[in-house]
């Protein structure tokens, strides 16, 4: 009788982790302006249209990554791999990854993904819950934003590409490039999204661990810089994404590498705390609190 093999795609919704970052920001502060800017609450209702789909589709099951370009887990010859193989269950290790992750109090996480076909970078540190934080994206053609949190006020940052990007008139665009805005108390739950909780909710939900076993994922010893690692790669899929935790009991996340790009985590429980932005370096917009 033949012997067939359960095929599980590892492959994570990055996607949706990179436009997250990027949604109702515009739109909650060119309100605030005073100019007669045009919404953009449409392109942001589109983007979360995206994310929603890609969520449906990943929290189905494993869907299978489209994308499949060489990496490590081809390339590693067959005694290697075997030196380093381990016998440890790949789904309790991802099961408890997840949860430490969840329970972490603070992270970096950094990503180039891509979001429809455009490059981006996602570079998101602090606070997990999110009350003190700051989170970064850098988009190929749409310029770059920063949010920094601090409890429940947030502060503003895009170039001038962003703004022009956004269809604020020139004025508004010259006095917001490169400041710090303060966003209006009463759009502070525009924000509530904005968590590094949810980022990496969102990174891992995909990860279906009830069906992530020995027979279709592998375990590996591997080292990520000087910190002893476990890769974990499906053994019979086409997918080639791979999940990296540090080799202890908590087994916190290192990196993710899938056909949408590379995230990667650090400094877990151990980033310092922003300030807000000096003053100097502020702007007031009328209507803002």
């Amino acid at each position: 009788m033949p012997v067939t093999h359960p095929e599980v795609s590892m492959h994570a919704p990055a996607r949706r982790t990179a436009a997250l970052a990027a949604l109702p920001l515009a739109a909650v502060l060119l309100a605030a302006c005073g100019d007669d800017s045009p919404s953009v609450a449409a392109g942001s209702a589109s983007a979360a249209s995206t994310s929603s789909a890609t969520s449906t589709s990943s929290s189905s099951g494993m869907a299978s990554s489209s994308a499949a370009p060489s990496t490590t887990a081809s390339s590693a010859s067959t005694s290697s791999a075997a030196a380093g193989a381990t016998t440890r269950d790949p789904g309790s290790i991802l099961r408890t990854s997840k949860a430490s992750a969840n329970g972490a109090k603070s992270t970096h996480v950094n990503g180039d993904v891509v979001d429809d076909g455009k490059k981006m970078n996602v570079d998101a540190r602090g606070q997990v819950q999110g009350s003190n934080q700051e989170v970064t994206v850098k988009t190929q053609n749409e310029g770059t934003i920063t949010i920094r949190s601090i409890s429940n006020t947030h502060y503003v940052k895009g170039d001038r590409t962003y703004w022009t990007k956004q269809g604020a008139p020139s004025t508004t665009v010259s006095r917001l490039a490169n400041k710090w805005v303060k966003a209006p108390a009463d759009k502070s739950d525009s924000f509530s999204q904005f968590t590094i909780k949810k980022l990496l909710g969102d990174m891992t939900e995909g990860f279906d661990d009830s069906k992530i076993t020995r027979l279709n994922t592998t375990v590996t010893g591997t080292t990520s810089g000087a910190t002893k690692a476990l890769k974990l790669a499906p053994r019979f899929s086409s997918d080639t994404t791979t999940i990296t935790v540090v080799d202890d009991p908590k087994y916190l996340p290192l990196q993710i590498v899938s056909g949408d790009g590379t995230v990667t985590m650090s400094e877990w429980d151990s980033v310092p705390m922003y300030a807000a932005p000096p003053a100097s370096q502020q702007v007031t917009i009328p209507g803002a609190a």
